[in-house]
């Protein structure tokens, strides 16, 4: 077909959109089964917190919408490709803007998190992400307004709105960087009295790479050094859809590995007791619903709880229509008793 783009022009253009696209779908399936995890498991939770859930579910939705229909256009709207993905459309500029607002909120979520486990000293850290991150959405906002107003992807390599990109790339990366450190050092078993160690290679690997979010600042570095290498082309678009749903389920997956009291969760730097005090008795009716999220749980170390038997005084066995009664001596035999001797005696 004359006009038609070549083989290799629709693998860089519309075949790089479309691996994007695939990838991110899949992360949208995980936010999805997520966030039902979530409510399930945590009903009575904080406000705020599934506020935050909410929100980031909804933001995802709508990105994942939003990307849906902008495939669609460049797909079938264009057929036969006589020109490239040159032009970006109004909704893939908006999912552009609902995946900074996305980032913006699990990393102040983030800075939160570390705000209240940190020392008055140690709060520079939380306050500095919280700096960059809002930097970061305002330039990234900046970004998509831009692209609204010049929908052509090559302008993007012009001095200004590649500045104004990487510079929104390179804050989100630094305080994600930050994050992830800052995770590691406070939520630490030698750090944290109260705190239990993660047991098995799965549970450590789900920790380090989803919850605390490294995978997610990986592939904001990868998405920082393809824009900057080549912004014109498309090569930064499967990073730029990837990344934000790693960031919703790294904090997904943090929420949904705490332990669960009452229907709320309770972080892995508090235990139940420190918590609740005296009120997790077992004589207070309500005991503890559930434990986190774990992946390889070794049935050899599973602890059951204690359970308390209270046997009454005289033990008696029916033989027939006759009764023999037994003492139960301190070394627990049995032995034979008498009527006489009541408090030596148990029933059961």
């Amino acid at each position: 077909m004359a006009g038609s783009l070549s083989s290799s022009e629709l693998e860089r253009t519309f075949g790089v959109f479309f691996i994007g696209y695939v990838a991110a779908m899949v992360g949208y399936g995980f936010t999805f089964f997520q966030t039902y995890v979530y409510y399930s498991r945590y009903p009575r939770d904080h406000w705020a917190i599934k506020l935050t859930v909410t929100a980031l579910s909804l933001l995802d939705t709508a990105a994942s919408a939003l990307i849906s229909q902008a495939l669609y256009f460049y797909l079938v709207n264009l057929f036969p490709y006589e020109s490239g993905l040159d032009n970006a459309t109004h909704t893939f500029s908006t999912e552009i803007a609902l995946a900074i607002i996305a980032k913006w909120i699990v990393q102040m979520f983030y800075a939160y998190r570390l705000w209240t486990i940190s020392t008055s000293v140690q709060r520079l850290g939380p306050a500095v992400i919280a700096v960059m991150s809002t930097a970061a959405l305002a330039l990234g906002l900046v970004m998509a307004a831009d692209l609204i107003n010049d929908p052509r992807i090559a302008h993007l390599a012009n001095e200004g709105p590649q500045a104004v990109v990487a510079s929104c790339q390179a804050l989100t990366f630094v305080a994600s960087l930050l994050t992830f450190v800052l995770l590691c050092y406070h939520l630490r078993p030698s750090h944290t009295a109260n705190m239990k160690p993660i047991e098995g290679w799965f549970d450590n690997m789900v920790a380090y790479i989803i919850s605390r979010g490294s995978a997610g600042t990986f592939v904001q570095l990868g998405f920082f050094i393809t824009f900057l290498i080549a912004p014109a082309n498309l090569y930064w678009i499967p990073f730029h859809f990837v990344a934000s749903k790693l960031f919703i389920n790294g904090l997904l997956t943090m929420l949904n590995c705490r332990e669960v009291f009452r229907g709320r969760g309770v972080n892995e730097e508090e235990t139940v007791d420190s918590k609740k005090g005296s009120a997790l008795s077992s004589s207070s009716g309500e005991a503890r619903s559930g434990g986190a999220v774990r992946f390889n749980v070794d049935g050899h170390k599973t602890s059951q709880p204690a359970i308390n038997i209270e046997v009454s005084r005289t033990v008696q066995q029916t033989d027939g229509q006759n009764k023999i009664l037994y003492d139960l001596a301190d070394n627990g035999s049995l032995s034979d008793g008498t009527p006489d001797k009541p408090e030596k005696a148990y029933a059961v």
